[in-house]
């Protein structure tokens, strides 16, 4: 799967995401985790996506985006948290964006 370049994850009831998840896929450029249940992203969550461009987090169950959350994703070009229930965002947690 080192060569994967798009994973669609849409509608997988999935609750959250742990540390390291994808750490394999480094040549991902496309994730989409929509229309989950997610509730929790854990630090660390994006580490190895290093070329991801594209990332889809709307229609889940987020209430805050925890400091440092994107720190790996230096390529996103696009990022997706529409319709979730966010109520606290702090500054570092776009760094590196």
């Amino acid at each position: 799967m080192v060569n994967l370049k798009l994973l669609d994850l849409y509608d997988n009831q999935l609750k959250e995401i742990k540390p390291f998840t994808f750490e394999r896929l480094i040549n991902l450029k496309e994730l989409n985790i929509y229309k989950n249940q997610i509730k929790t992203i854990q630090k660390d969550s994006f580490v190895g996506l290093i070329n991801l461009k594209i990332l889809s987090l709307n229609k889940n169950q987020l209430k805050d985006l925890k400091p440092f959350l994107f720190e790996h994703l230096r390529e996103l070009n696009d990022l997706d948290i529409g319709d979730n229930q966010i109520k606290h965002v702090k500054k570092s947690s776009f760094y590196g964006l």
